[in-house]
């Protein structure tokens, strides 16, 4: 527990002196640099956020997905929040977040679990999928009358 603590203070004033060592090295661009990152991270929090999700969560609630290949898009998140904290190191964190390594395939439904088409909804539980659902139920016919005149 002291290790962490140790760290959680550490590395911000870490982060704090190789911005000061850059910036006293490179001077502008340093600054630009912490700009550009900012942005960035903005751009991909509202490009990747919850709702990019929300595909995969979905097949993770019918079962299909694990919870390692959910967290897998998550990393577009973190990088993202990571470019938002100005710093070197945060920066390169992110930067290793984005990089192509190999992730987990996510297994998409085939065509042939929901039926005819792809667009069709699978199958409720008490139906197969060439079966024929008929709702039972009463009417009454309204013939469309005039809508009532208002008084001058």
């Amino acid at each position: 527990m002291r290790i962490f603590l140790l760290l959680l203070l550490g590395f911000p004033l870490l982060e704090m002196g190789l911005l000061v060592w850059l910036g006293s090295k490179f001077g502008l661009w340093v600054l630009l640099w912490l700009i550009a990152t900012t942005v960035l991270g903005v751009m991909m929090l509202r490009h990747y956020g919850v709702s990019a999700l929300l595909p995969v969560w979905g097949m993770m609630r019918q079962g299909q997905i694990s919870l390692y290949q959910l967290l897998w898009p998550i990393r577009f998140v973190i990088a993202g929040v990571l470019f938002l904290i100005p710093g070197v190191l945060t920066d390169i964190a992110a930067i290793l977040l984005l990089l192509p390594f190999g992730g987990p395939a996510l297994q998409t439904p085939s065509p042939a679990s929901y039926g005819e088409s792809p667009f069709t909804p699978p199958p409720r539980s008490g139906a197969t999928a060439g079966e024929h659902t008929t709702i039972d139920g009463e009417y009454q016919r309204v013939d469309d009358a005039p809508p009532p005149r208002l008084r001058d």
